[in-house]
Order: structure tokens, then C-alpha cells, then sequence
């Protein structure tokens, strides 16, 4: 058996991992979301491209090939596209588990990550501007447009005002994100209320 990052293993028979697309061998889905994940939770080369994984890690279950592929094949096969997510459903969550996991599709990825490494030592949605001497909040929605939503004078009525604005988006998008799964409204509601 193979080992990835030394932790991941590969049970499957040879072969298993790819499909034949127009003639040509590719990573099949699941293998790409599986070493993807034990790569970002064990590679050092990873870790030093995107230290915000630093702390994550991998359930003993899904450590196997085959047992991750066993929840994968029970995903809708028309996410297959979609991004495997650890933290939509628990913020902050570091462990990939069955229970905290989910496909989704990546603008519910772009919209619920807070853009930590860009916005220097300000609250999420806000940033400083120095030429007006105020604080500035910005949202972005579904499709990453950005939307301005004013000057403050505090930084915290600056994010609380970036705050109140996602949650009214996560109001909006109530149908689709229980299309996706029925637990990601109620957790987008409390992360934003």
C-alpha cells in the first residue's frame, strides 16, 4: 500500500484512482479530494505555502482511501466538481471528518472565507482609510462583486455593519444553500448574526 504525506492510505487496486477522459488518464474525484486534504493537513511544502492549514488534520477514518471514497460515492455525483469543506458547517473547524465535511460548490467557499491574510490588523470586512480618516466596510457577494457599504468612525460599527450585510445575503440565498445541504443556512445565520 501506498502512503501519501505518510499518513494516507492508498487500499485501493491499481488503477481505481483514474478515468479515461477523451482517451487520457485522469485523477478520478475522489483521489484528487483525498489527497488534496491529506496534503493540506500533512504536507510541510503545503504548510509553508498556506500556513492556515498549519493546524489541520485528518479523522483516523479518512486517513484510508477506501473509506473516504465510501462517503464520496454517497455525494450527489453532480458535485463531484464541487470543493471538499471542512468549515462551512463549524467555523474554524481543523479536522476533516464525514461530520464536518461537505461539497460544496466554490462560491459558497469564496463567500464564507474571511480574507484573513489581506486584510492586515482589521476586522473582517473592514479596512482603513486614510485619506478620509474613517474606517471603511465592503462585502463581497455570491459572485464576488463588491459592495461598499460606508464610512465609520469605529472599526467595530464597520464590521458589525459587514456583518449585517452578509447575513441579509445568506437571508437571500436561504433556497440555494438548502439545495446544497439543510444544515448550511442555519450555520451561515449564526456565523453572520
Amino acid at each position: 500500500m501506498k502512503l501519501v504525506c505518510g499518513v494516507g492510505v492508498n487500499d485501493l487496486p491499481k488503477g481505481s484512482c483514474s478515468v479515461m477522459v477523451d482517451g487520457k488518464a485522469i485523477q478520478h474525484p475522489f483521489y484528487k479530494k483525498w489527497k488534496s486534504m491529506i496534503e493540506r493537513s500533512y504536507s510541510e511544502k503545503c504548510h509553508d505555502r498556506n500556513p492556515t492549514y498549519l493546524e489541520c488534520s485528518v479523522c483516523e477514518e479518512w486517513k484510508t482511501l477506501s473509506k473516504f471514497k465510501s462517503w464520496f460515492d454517497q455525494q450527489n455525483p453532480d458535485r463531484y466538481c464541487w470543493q471538499l469543506d471542512k468549515d462551512v458547517l463549524l467555523v474554524g473547524n481543523k479536522i476533516y471528518s464525514p461530520e464536518t465535511c461537505l461539497l460544496v460548490p466554490s462560491w459558497l467557499n469564496m463567500f464564507v472565507t474571511d480574507g484573513g491574510a489581506n486584510r492586515s490588523n482589521h476586522a473582517v470586512g473592514v479596512c482603513w482609510r486614510e485619506q478620509r480618516n474613517k474606517y471603511q466596510a465592503a462585502v463581497r457577494d455570491i459572485h464576488g462583486n463588491k459592495r461598499y457599504l460606508g464610512v465609520f468612525t469605529d472599526e467595530l460599527s464597520a464590521h458589525l455593519a459587514w456583518k449585517a450585510a452578509k447575513l441579509q445575503i445568506v437571508h437571500d440565498m436561504k433556497t440555494d444553500l438548502d439545495g446544497i445541504d439543510i444544515r448550511v443556512y442555519p450555520a451561515l445565520v449564526k456565523r453572520y448574526s
